[in-house]
């Protein structure tokens, strides 16, 4: 898959049409500041949109309790996901 490298100030020039070319060429953009690559801008895959429904689908309680489960486990030099559950 290839990548069109675009300067950030003519990307934010030229923002709706690199939009329009991601959306219906299916182009792949990398945008550079001084040389260096910053971002992307690629079109959605989505198949891959699966995993985001579940966004937001936990509650403050549950979200809390799963930072401190990911944070204890960090604390304990644990990376696995079995010490998560």
């Amino acid at each position: 898959m290839t990548y069109l490298n675009i300067d950030s100030s003519e990307a934010r020039n030229k923002l709706p049409d690199i939009i329009n070319s991601v959306y219906l060429d299916k182009k792949r953009y990398i945008i550079n500041r001084l040389g260096v690559p910053l971002a992307s801008i690629v079109p959605i895959d989505y198949n891959k949109m699966e995993l985001l429904k579940y966004a937001g689908i936990l509650s403050e309680k549950e979200a809390e309790k799963l930072k401190n489960k990911i944070k204890k486990s960090r604390n304990d030099g644990s990376k696995k996901l079995k010490y998560l559950a």
